[in-house]
């Protein structure tokens, strides 16, 4: 689960960016939204109140959302088939007590699939705040598809004191498929996704996420088209100082941004080719490619703890520039703008990792 604080765009921001005059486009898109604690009772930043849980469900009832399973999410993808507009994929992640306390019975009354990604070791080990096998093969029977959160929650990009490459995406690969082993034994086969845990994959991860056979979900923001990396699934997720209904209103109703390609750039402008920041990189630019000038001219992008950032436009890029060094932790780029004149918003975001100073993780 994420335990950094990340910056927020608040409406009266999004509200204030210019309104497109061109018609809407690309809404056959979809929107996945992740919880973790549905309680009053848990760590702030990782919960939602139930009341406001209810508001959120009762939200995309009236507004005419259409909520899918994960199984017709990748289907869809896979298959090319466009998403109707407002749609949205629910997932909670690591499979909490309350999700079955408080989530369950909403989610049931609006007969509303949903996901929940379950690490094992806490269930095996009984720890009060994670729900049962016998509560999962519920959920299981009322509509929810179980999936991969890993067995032991750990860093997956980080490798061991002394590890081989060769080692680590075999401990990786080991631990995933004693989780798989675990939830097929005891709810039976499943479609294979997996959300990454804390939301952190670099690209030899995503690598070894595909030859594996899984879908792979991430943290960071934005809504997905057909064409979507299945790989790396951005994630609306709700908890602690975001959700708000208002907030969840903006959210639901994004759709993704009309790029061409990203590229993250080092300081001197120089590609790099993983979101995981190389030791001596404080300063990573974020180049895009559209197809729409006046969308390149409106756009902007916001940066973890910065806000938003400095841009030097061309005809068919526009490249976002950080005004300070970045902090260690998990950051992005979050890139948005408006699509229509009903208030709806293009957004996308682009995730940003950095090790300490001295080349060892941070601790969370």
């Amino acid at each position: 689960m994420l335990t950094m604080r990340f910056f927020t765009i608040t409406c009266k921001l999004i509200l204030s960016l210019v309104v497109l005059s061109g018609p809407l486009s690309l809404a056959h898109s979809a929107v996945v939204i992740q919880y973790h604690h549905v309680s009053d009772s848990t760590p702030r930043q990782t919960s939602i109140n139930p009341k406001l849980f209810q508001a959120h469900m009762d939200y995309l009832e009236k507004s005419g959302f259409k909520v899918i399973s994960l199984e017709s999410f990748v289907k869809q993808v896979e298959q090319g088939i466009d998403f109707d507009d407002k749609t949205v994929l629910i997932t909670f992640d690591d499979g909490y007590l309350s999700v079955y306390e408080d989530a369950l019975p909403i989610l049931v009354k609006k007969q509303y699939p949903f996901t929940v990604f379950v690490n094992a070791k806490p269930i095996e080990q009984g720890l009060s705040q994670w729900m049962t096998w016998e509560h999962l093969r519920e959920l299981k029977r009322k509509g929810a598809t179980i999936a991969n959160h890993s067995y032991l929650h750990q860093h997956l990009i980080r490798k061991q004191e002394g590890e081989s490459d060769g080692d680590w995406l075999n401990r990786v690969s080991h631990d995933l498929a004693l989780n798989q082993q675990k939830l097929d034994k005891e709810l039976g086969k499943s479609v294979k996704a997996l959300a990454y845990p804390y939301g952190e994959y670099n690209s030899n991860i995503q690598k070894l996420v595909r030859q594996l056979g899984y879908v792979g979900f991430a943290q960071h923001s934005g809504a997905v088209d057909k064409f979507v990396d299945l790989s790396a699934i951005s994630r609306f997720a709700f908890g602690g100082d975001y959700g708000n209904i208002e907030d969840f209103a903006v959210k639901v109703n994004t759709l993704p941004l009309p790029v061409i390609k990203w590229k993250l750039l080092d300081s001197q402008g120089g590609e790099l080719t993983d979101h995981v920041l190389p030791e001596g990189e404080f300063r990573p630019r974020l180049k895009l490619w559209l197809e729409d000038g006046d969308i390149i001219k409106r756009l902007n992008c916001y940066f973890s703890g910065q806000g938003k950032t400095g841009k030097l436009t061309s005809k068919d890029s526009v490249v976002f520039e950080l005004k300070a060094n970045i902090k260690a932790g998990r950051s992005r780029f979050n890139c948005t703008v408006a699509a229509d004149k009903e208030g709806r918003f293009y957004w996308s975001s682009y995730p940003v990792i950095k090790g300490l100073p001295n080349g060892q993780w941070y601790k969370e």
